[in-house]
């Protein structure tokens, strides 16, 4: 269970659909739908925003009031939220991205390749 800065949304992490719940009266307020694997993992960014991984190596951003997910990061095999919520550390084969809610999301296919060493 993951609980939202403001302590109102709690959300269940596990299974492929994570529900959220109204922390105060219990009540069930809807699922995220969109993941195609075993939830693994799941953090608040801020009172709306959350960011759950997929054991797929995917992880996806939601809107938790509409219940939509806002965009999807491919090749994450672990996530790290900053202690000040402010940005998300996504881990992967091909390396770390930082993301914020604050910027847009890069296009990593047109980043350069750096050469191996």
């Amino acid at each position: 269970m993951r609980t939202s800065p403001d302590g109102a949304i709690t959300i269940g992490v596990g299974g492929v659909t994570p529900t959220v719940w109204d922390q105060h009266s219990g009540a069930r307020l809807g699922l995220l739908e969109g993941h195609s694997d075993l939830v693994g993992d799941g953090e608040f960014l801020d009172d709306r925003i959350f960011i759950s991984r997929a054991w797929n190596h995917t992880a996806l951003v939601w809107d938790v009031v509409s219940k939509r997910p806002l965009m999807t990061f491919r090749d994450v095999d672990q996530m790290r939220v900053a202690p000040d919520r402010s940005s998300v550390a996504l881990v992967g084969t091909k390396g770390v991205r930082v993301w914020s809610p604050h910027m847009p999301v890069p296009f990593l296919d047109a980043l350069p390749v750096l050469p191996s060493q």
